[in-house]
């Protein structure tokens, strides 16, 4: 919970052909979960037709957390990630009341 996932999400663009596309403006966004992405920005493909994320980072309740790549006008979009927020061992304990 609240730490970001270890490999951050990337989608690859391609053509009808299966080659790589250049310049495609792929929009990263939290779906569900909480939690932040970065950039908010739109992320543009590069010559491998990569779009990326610099981080994603899951929210601060135990759960499923979801992340979508949309990109406008082209098949498969979005895309859905999915992650799922644990909480850790129990570490401490502090009288609540009376």
């Amino acid at each position: 919970m609240n730490t970001p996932v270890p490999t951050a999400p990337s989608v690859i663009v391609r053509d009808a052909n299966g080659n790589p596309v250049a310049g495609v403006s792929v929009t990263f966004a939290v779906a569900s979960g909480g939690g932040t992405v970065a950039p908010t920005s739109p992320v543009t493909t590069g010559a491998n037709g990569i779009a990326a994320v610099t981080s994603w980072t899951l929210g601060t309740t135990a759960g499923p957390n979801t992340l979508t790549a949309t990109a406008t006008g082209l098949t498969g979009s979005p895309l859905t990630f999915t992650a799922t927020g644990t909480a850790g061992a129990a570490s401490s304990i502090a009288v609540n009341a009376g």
